[in-house]
């Protein structure tokens, strides 16, 4: 496992590279600051794969006892909704699962468990979903007709002219491979709810 999870690092500081050349051409607009949680805030359940959880896990491991039991019970909360809104044991694939999360998060509109005086306490192990967020980066785009859609883009960008945007679509796929590779035979497990990746508790 740890040869993985040392390539998830690998990945997560190649987008952050990739994101720090977008931000620094001036013509790219690039809102994402630390304080501001916008995106955290509200409707904060997401799904992620297996490695993602896993390479979670170690920050939510390290957080003080009180910090780690005050965001599993938060997550508990939410684990309790999924079975509400269609979140089993199975099917957890696409794209009818994210279906199944975006009705839970439309109805409560959670915030992160994670999020303490506007700051993620696990942000050096945050999933690739919460890193997109910060700018426009296509690793959760749709593309319809002529037009390249973000779904993983902070609300503050609205409005904005994007002249550019940082291309991470192959960081998603290496993260699928990567948890794939970690399963028997290489079945592909699905992925797992945000809620879930913070109750985990890796021997």
């Amino acid at each position: 496992m740890a040869p993985a999870l040392e390539r998830v690092e690998a990945l997560y500081d190649e987008l952050a590279r990739r994101i720090a050349d977008f931000a620094a051409q001036p013509e790219n607009p690039h809102l994402c600051r630390a304080g501001c949680s916008a995106c955290c805030t509200s409707s904060a359940f997401f799904a992620l794969t297996l490695v993602e959880a896993l390479f979670w896990s170690r920050g939510v491991a390290a957080l003080d006892d009180e910090a780690r039991a005050r965001a599993r019970e938060a997550a508990r909360a939410m684990v309790v909704l999924q079975p509400q809104h269609g979140i089993g044991a199975a099917p957890r694939q696409e794209p009818a699962f994210a279906h199944a999360i975006g009705a839970l998060c439309r109805a409560h509109r959670p915030p992160c468990p994670l999020l303490r005086d506007d700051l993620c306490s696990t942000y050096a192990t945050r999933p690739l979903l919460c890193r997109c967020y910060g700018a426009p980066v296509d690793a959760y785009a749709v593309q319809r007709d002529d037009a390249l859609i973000f779904r993983s883009l902070c609300a503050l960008y609205e409005g904005a002219e994007l002249r550019d945007y940082v291309r991470a679509r192959d960081v998603r796929a290496e993260l699928d491979a990567l948890s794939s590779g970690l399963c028997a035979d290489g079945v592909d497990v699905g992925r797992f709810t945000s809620a879930e990746a913070i109750l985990a508790e890796v021997c």
